[in-house]
Parts: C-alpha cells; sequence; structure tokens
C-alpha cells in the first residue's frame, strides 16, 4: 500500500474503547464549551461522535466563532507516538485544493525546533482579512507582492498554502 499526501508516511491510528481514529479523518465535533485554564490559557471542550473530549487551544483559531453547542469540523491532524491526537478545524473559509488571491503584507523569518528557518508571511485576501501563512515554496516574496495559491490544510491556524504563482511582482 502506498501513502501520498502532506505527510511521507502511513496515517497513525489510536483506538479509544469503541471510537478509531485515524490521521486524515475528518470528524464531526460538538463545542460544549470554552474553558480558561492558568487564568491565560483558553480552550474550546470538544466533543467526539464516540462521547469523547478534547482541548482545542482557542489561541491558535481567532476566526472560530462558533456558538456553543454548536458542530464543527475538525480533521485528526496528527496522533503522536503516545497516543495523542492533535485536532484541525477546517477553515470556515478555505477549501482544500482550491485557489485564492493574497497580497503579502509582511513576512517573518523563524527557527523551527530543529533550528531551521522558516518563512511565516501575514497575507491579506480580497476580503481584507489578514492570515499567517506558511509558503510551501523555496521562492521568498516581497512586501506587496501579489500572488495565487492553493490551500492546503491549516496547521494550528496557520494557512498551508502550494502552487503559488506570482500576478506580480513589483
Amino acid at each position: 500500500m502506498s501513502y501520498t499526501g502532506y505527510r511521507s508516511r502511513m496515517p497513525r491510528k489510536a483506538q479509544y474503547f469503541s471510537e478509531e481514529f485515524i490521521e486524515g479523518m475528518l470528524l464531526n465535533f460538538k463545542i460544549l464549551k470554552r474553558i480558561t485554564l492558568n487564568e491565560t490559557d483558553q480552550y474550546y471542550l470538544l466533543e467526539s461522535p464516540g462521547r469523547h473530549r478534547f482541548l482545542l487551544p482557542a489561541k491558535y483559531y481567532p476566526y472560530l466563532d462558533v456558538p456553543i453547542n454548536s458542530d464543527i469540523i475538525c480533521e485528526i491532524d496528527k496522533i503522536n507516538c503516545s497516543g495523542r491526537i492533535f485536532l484541525e478545524p477546517l477553515h470556515p473559509v478555505f477549501k482544500a485544493k482550491e485557489y485564492y488571491w493574497f497580497e503579502v503584507v509582511h513576512s517573518r523569518v523563524t527557527l523551527d525546533k530543529k533550528e531551521r528557518p522558516v518563512t511565516t508571511y501575514l497575507l491579506k485576501d480580497k476580503q481584507e482579512g489578514h492570515h499567517k501563512a506558511q509558503l510551501l515554496s523555496n521562492i521568498t516574496f516581497r512586501n506587496g507582492s501579489k500572488i495565487i495559491a492553493a490551500f492546503e490544510k491549516t496547521r494550528k491556524g496557520i494557512l498551508i498554502l502550494s502552487e503559488i504563482q506570482v500576478i506580480n511582482n513589483c
């Protein structure tokens, strides 16, 4: 069995009683409430179809403006080696594999956990909304550049974009 996609390995699985979770799987979660831990960290308390509960950090998803007791669709983004499950809610505006227009507002280079440089962009869409994004490209884009890119997914609320085409680079 071959696996192609965003990851280069086979998806991990975890099973809690009768409910199975597989990386890449989409599930409908109910938002039970918003809670505050440590007096500063805010989380959404989510419930899976099998009634298991998960915490979703609210700081990564300011665009997630959903009332309590409503449902959201989340992707099982990652299952680590100890079985911890990381959820990523689907973006309410952008759909996977569709192309969108953006203007580069600002870029910032930081180092990841392995000390590799990662460029994060602040992009503006046609509706004047601002989004943090990482581009799957080796090209660096200047402020003011206009691009069209395919939306892949979000990771911790940051847009992951590919197949970037520059409209103008003036």
